[in-house]
């Protein structure tokens, strides 16, 4: 928005200074649609960020998508709710109030379809809030056995499934 904005105010000195037309008027709103039209091509790739192009909520919000309520283990003691966005079997990402550190513990805690989970994990990366991403952390699983593996497996699929089908999971 500021490049669009710096060219147009650019576009309206050059019109002013060096135009010898009559028709100053015409040519700056001429100039002022080439740009809008412009703007709306590139607008998908001003509000997704380049390196994140596979990351499907960054691009549709994440007021109607999938989730998974949990509390979030931390610390002695400390509980933090979140809601889990995108679930694999190596890890997930957690939309999340709390304030985390680049590999601190945590364990993550919730239920899903009548499985109960609880997972230990490490925070890989922490995201803070912005325009294009909401505020969490990627964790990644520590220590699975074999069944939690099998039952990790499980939920990730269904998630998966459900996420790309539209429904939209509400309960806890």
């Amino acid at each position: 928005m500021a490049a669009e904005t710096i060219t147009f105010y650019y576009n309206c000195l050059l019109l002013v200074n060096y135009s010898q037309s009559d028709s100053k008027g015409f040519a700056l709103v001429f100039a002022l649609l080439i740009q809008f039209y412009m703007y709306l091509l590139c607008r998908r790739q001003l509000i997704v960020p380049y390196l994140f192009p596979k990351i499907r909520w960054w691009e549709f919000g994440i007021a109607g998508m999938n989730h998974i309520p949990i509390t979030i283990w931390s610390r002695p003691a400390a509980t933090t709710p979140g809601q889990v966005l995108d679930f694999s079997t190596r890890g997930c990402f957690v939309k999340s109030p709390g304030d985390f550190e680049t590999f601190e513990p945590v364990s993550i805690e919730g239920d899903y379809k009548g499985m109960h989970f609880k997972y230990e994990g490490v925070v890989l990366w922490v995201a803070s809030s912005t325009v294009t991403h909401p505020k969490g952390i990627g964790v990644r699983f520590l220590d699975l056995d074999r069944h939690d593996r099998k039952m990790l497996k499980e939920i990730a699929e269904q998630f998966e499934k459900e996420s790309q089908s539209g429904i939209i999971i509400l309960d806890a």
